[in-house]
């Protein structure tokens, strides 16, 4: 299984859809990264340097 993440499995996700908190945190929790990188903007400062910030508005919206 090399360079394959581990999946979720069914029970969790099972959870999840009904609602359970503790599956939703572990859900959550296992795409962090991926949500993480959606969340990212770039911001063009004075001078034209490129910083990469996440965007906390987006963050909570993917979170939710």
């Amino acid at each position: 299984m090399d360079g394959q993440e581990k999946l979720l499995d069914y029970e969790t996700i099972k959870a999840a859809v009904a609602g359970e908190k503790w599956a939703t945190e572990k859900v959550l929790a296992h795409y962090a990264d991926y949500i993480d990188e959606l969340s990212t903007v770039e911001i063009r400062q004075p001078g034209g340097k490129v910083k990469k910030v996440i965007d906390e508005d987006a963050l909570n919206i993917f979170q939710t």
